[in-house]
């Protein structure tokens, strides 16, 4: 299965998603991780809104890319 070549993604959407890996296994938090659920929330809220900040710094196509292999592999997934 032959993938058709597609642009690299921007510099700022790659370290934006490496600030968000960074920020989860980090040991600095907004709110401790020693607080019950809200150390841990804090974590999955902030890599989220990076993330989300990462993805809107792709183009247009290559985001509508990625989406459709996204796609493509969940319903194959989804037939086993």
């Amino acid at each position: 299965m032959g993938h058709a070549a597609r642009p690299a993604p921007p510099a700022a959407a790659k370290l934006t998603a490496l600030a968000a890996v960074l920020y989860v296994l980090s040991p600095v938090d907004l709110v401790s991780d020693l607080i019950p659920v809200l150390g841990w929330l804090d974590d999955g809220v902030v890599a989220l809104l990076l993330l989300k900040l990462a993805t809107r710094f792709l183009p247009a196509d290559l985001h509508a890319a990625l989406r459709a292999q996204v796609e493509q592999r969940a319903a194959a997934t989804a037939r086993r």
